[in-house]
């Protein structure tokens, strides 16, 4: 045009791509994070959700439940020095000793209150759930992930082992975080991602040399994972993992040296498993019926799922270490199969129960949007009267239907909720089979002493074996810092021993003789039944020492103990052919469970 003043593009001089300066592309990055921060929040909801939740649970009530005997243990353990922590592992508990150390440092800081003791293990459980959602979301997708970290949280076990001043929460969240680590590693195979993987490999057989076996359930996944498949990837990958594993394990070998030679001290206890054990596993890691019902059958809804491959992969992460620790235990001399060993599965368990959720609540949504489509076709007849007419009832979403199952979820398992938050509860070990036995009640029996004991008196332990369920230990935690009867029979103090345990001195008499209190305190660990007197479960040297100097004053009976008091001057003995009942060695107080009432004795 004529007059025209704009260029032609021929006549545009040529130019090059400019590099931008690094702080022009600091600024776009950030640019960049800023419009994606609604996503990264997003992200991160169901993980800090399901965290938060299990906290939750696991804060209620958690001082409600004694600390019982293995807690015991390791507040004893973490009130030692290092170099006396590190002589107690060369005799006894070197598998847990990188959880005693830990609760060493951690003691020192925080203190050893109830909840000080418990929190760690509280704050791992919520870890798990986090990862939990994470697993699922990358195997399974995001409603998948958020439903299997709530369906983690309400498993009545998880607050049950995050209410425990034990490993079991660090080894739950170990395993969850080196599942998720190899999930990285073999969908981008790095140095830097087999590294942390091989160090997660290396920290779960510091926390449980047990839940190495877990590393079984990792070739299995390895083997099921849809990535598997391209046979050009497979080689690298599990060559990876290979090393990977031997690297992590390989600083393991002098602890399990050393745990190995205690064995039989540790563990000898534990049954031979069978058949019938693997039966009443799901329940016990759930620790429930009804839940581990809802579980298995859940995490079978994720097979019919689109992601079979990736539900094979969880399966095996479940079962697998199973399997191998149930042979070795069977094949070799030790067993190794205790439920609790195995918490470390529960993880791929509420994976594959939440990927079953979210193939259920799909199937129930399409459901219920067909039946509602075809509620709305209309018949051929006149035309509709233009007034305004109802709106028809919208059909539940998926987000319903999965909320209505995780409620179903959370409701069968209240009940067993509450049953693990009464004081005896830790003592359960197979629960929901209840157990025979009676628990101690340390809180109860230091309460008592609390309430009635006087400066100067005294305390016997009934014997060796009754010092092995930690009493003496008991009474001195829930007596911390307050005044304590004088431990007359006090001999080698586990410090002293490099051990555990506390034994008494091999001369009951001169023992008495030198600590010479006015008032002794008895405690005799009952479990069954009702003691006969209460010189019941004492050492023979031990009672005619007694007899022979206190006479019983009044005897209390407290959930798995039987308390006397006894003050200076010797036992009368009980007149011949006297009834139980009428032996003056049981001034008693026994309330509504008193044996000789309906005599009057």
């Amino acid at each position: 045009m004529l007059g025209s003043t704009r260029p032609s593009t021929s006549d545009l001089p040529r130019t090059r791509a400019v590099r931008l300066p690094w702080s022009a592309r600091g600024f776009d990055r950030g640019t960049r994070r800023a419009v994606d921060a609604p996503g990264v929040a997003r992200d991160a909801a169901a993980p800090l959700g399901a965290a938060l939740l299990t906290l939750v649970l696991c804060l209620w009530r958690f001082d409600s439940p004694v600390l019982w005997r293995d807690e015991l243990a390791t507040w004893t353990a973490a009130q030692r020095s290092v170099p006396e922590l590190f002589a107690m592992l060369g005799n006894v508990d070197a598998s847990a000793g990188g959880f005693y150390l830990f609760m060493r440092g951690w003691t020192a800081v925080f203190g050893d209150g109830t909840l000080a003791m418990r929190l760690p293990a509280m704050l791992a459980m919520a870890g798990t759930a986090a990862c939990v959602v994470l697993l699922g979301r990358r195997a399974f997708g995001r409603p998948a992930g958020a439903a299997a970290g709530v369906v983690f949280a309400l498993l009545p076990s998880v607050p049950r082992y995050g209410q425990e001043a034990r490993a079991y929460g660090f080894v739950c969240l170990t395993f969850a975080v080196a599942t998720l680590l190899l999930a990285r590693a073999a969908e981008r195979p790095t140095i830097r991602r087999w590294a942390a993987y091989s160090t997660a490999v290396a920290l779960l057989g510091v926390w449980h040399l047990v839940a190495l076996a877990g590393l079984a359930g990792h070739v299995a996944w390895l083997a099921a994972r849809p990535g598997s498949a391209r046979g050009a990837e497979r080689p690298s990958v599990r060559r990876a993992f290979l090393v990977a594993v031997a690297a992590g394990t390989a600083p393991l070998a002098p602890l399990a040296a050393v745990a190995g030679g205690q064995r039989v001290r540790q563990i000898e206890w534990i049954a031979r498993p069978d058949l019938d054990t693997l039966q009443v596993l799901l329940p016990r890691l759930a620790a429930s019926g009804p839940v581990a019902v809802a579980l298995a059958v859940l995490a079978l809804g994720a097979c019919t799922g689109p992601h079979r491959r990736s539900a094979a992969g969880y399966f095996g992460v479940a079962l697998v270490p199973v399997a191998v620790v149930w042979a070795v235990s069977r094949a070799g001399d030790t067993s190794y199969f205790l439920p609790r060993y195995f918490l470390f599965t529960l993880p791929a368990w509420a994976v594959l129960a939440g990927a079953g959720i979210a193939v259920l609540a799909d199937r129930l949504a399409a459901a219920a949007r067909a039946t509602g489509s075809s509620g709305d076709r209309q018949t051929p007849g006149p035309a509709p009267d233009p007034a305004p007419i109802a709106r028809p009832i919208t059909p539940p979403t998926a987000t319903v239907a999965t909320a209505v199952l995780l409620a179903l979820v959370a409701a069968i398992g209240v009940s067993d909720q509450r049953q693990l938050r009464a004081p005896g509860a830790h003592e359960q070990r197979d629960y929901p089979e209840r157990s025979a036995a009676s628990w101690v009640d340390y809180r109860g029996i230091a309460d008592l002493l609390r309430a009635r004991q006087r400066p100067g008196d005294g305390i016997v332990y009934a014997s060796v074996d009754q010092r092995l369920w930690h009493t003496d230990a008991g009474v001195e935690y829930y007596l911390r810092g307050e005044l304590r009867p004088n431990d007359v029979l006090l001999g080698r103090s586990g410090v002293d021993r490099d051990d555990l345990w506390t034994y008494d001195c091999l001369d009951s008499e001169a023992c008495l003789r030198a600590a010479a209190p006015e008032r002794i305190w008895l405690v005799v660990i009952v479990l069954r039944g009702v003691p006969e007197n209460p010189f019941a479960g004492v050492a023979g040297s031990t009672a005619r020492a007694l007899r022979g100097s206190y006479h019983v004053v009044e005897s209390v009976a407290v959930a798995g103990a039987y308390v006397s008091l006894m003050e200076r001057g010797a036992t009368p003995p009980a007149p011949e052919g006297a009834d139980r009942c009428d032996s003056p060695l049981l001034a008693r107080k026994w309330g509504a469970d008193d044996p000789c009432a309906a005599t009057g004795g």
